[in-house]
């Protein structure tokens, strides 16, 4: 006897929820290992940008121009790697973008896509990231960073400066979208200056590490609230004078009245930073760690 109409409705139930845009069983994953030989000294410029998923970068292997392993979902996802030879050295591209499909809607928090980038610490290197969501942690130190820019979106993204970079850094900027940021050894990369725009994301930042020179901090941070740990041997000036104070907490610092604010260490200290801070409604914290 043919099922009933509620019966087949009660079997197809099962499937219909399993076949929903995004399910898992629609993954379906794909490996790329590249690890191309230095044939060349000189520069490089790196351009990663990843719309979904783990990303992580460290200092790699001196012998290789890179060491790249990529996985992705393949009914979703389209990569692209591609490197460029230069007359002063090279430029590679890691791109993985989102396929389209009419119908069909994958959500974001079920992909992993993972992309683990080890990248040669004897290159002079140009890097730049666009990172959309997922967690990414990029370990930096160790490398011989010219200049750095990332774009950051829903994810989570710590910066990490583990050891000292063997160049100095020239120009270091960040644009953070919702998710949070983190930068983590700060001192190691000792860029001359830092820019740093954010929306309502949480950004944290530890001052931590071997400072070569004297630095300088932008804080544009509309929305989201900011925390600096600074170590007690560095001297820290925050210039806030586009904020309201109560949205400051500075314990252990002095104040001119005009919205200037010195650590205690500051006068006795090799090394000091200074952070301007732009208009916000979040809160911003300075605190001193040992």
């Amino acid at each position: 006897m043919p099922a009933a109409p509620f019966a087949r409705a009660a079997l197809l139930a099962p499937l219909l929820a399993l076949t929903a845009g995004g399910c898992y069983v629609t993954h379906h994953y794909r490996d790329i290992e590249e690890a191309p030989d230095l044939d060349a000294a000189g520069r490089v410029s790196v351009h990663v940008r990843v719309v979904a998923g783990e990303v992580s970068l460290r200092r790699g292997a001196p012998d290789v121009l890179y060491d790249l392993h990529l996985r992705y979902c393949r009914a979703h996802f389209a990569p692209r790697v591609s490197r460029e030879a230069l007359p002063d050295g090279a430029a590679v591209e890691i791109d993985l973008r989102r396929r389209p499909r009419p119908g069909e809607r994958s959500p974001t928090g079920d992909e992993r896509n993972l992309v683990e980038l080890g990248l040669n610490p004897s290159l002079e290197t140009d890097l730049t990231l666009d990172l959309g969501a997922g967690r990414h942690l990029a370990d930096l130190g160790g490398l011989a960073l010219r200049r750095l820019d990332v774009s950051t979106g829903a994810g989570e993204t710590t910066l990490a400066f583990e050891r000292p970079l063997t160049r100095d850094l020239e120009h270091f900027a960040v644009a953070a979208g919702p998710g949070g940021l983190r930068l983590r050894g700060l001192g190691h990369a000792s860029a001359e200056s830092v820019q740093i725009a954010a929306g309502g994301g949480e950004v944290e930042i530890e001052l931590d590490g071997a400072w070569r020179r004297d630095g300088l901090i932008r804080l544009d941070v509309r929305l989201g609230d900011v925390m600096l740990e600074v170590p007690r041997g560095l001297g820290l000036e925050v210039r806030a004078e586009a904020r309201d104070p109560a949205g400051l907490i500075l314990p252990e610092f002095s104040s001119d009245g005009r919205g200037v604010y010195r650590s205690l260490t500051y006068d006795d200290a090799a090394r000091r930073v200074t952070v301007i801070l732009d208009r916000g409604l979040g809160i911003f914290e300075a605190r001193l760690v040992n």
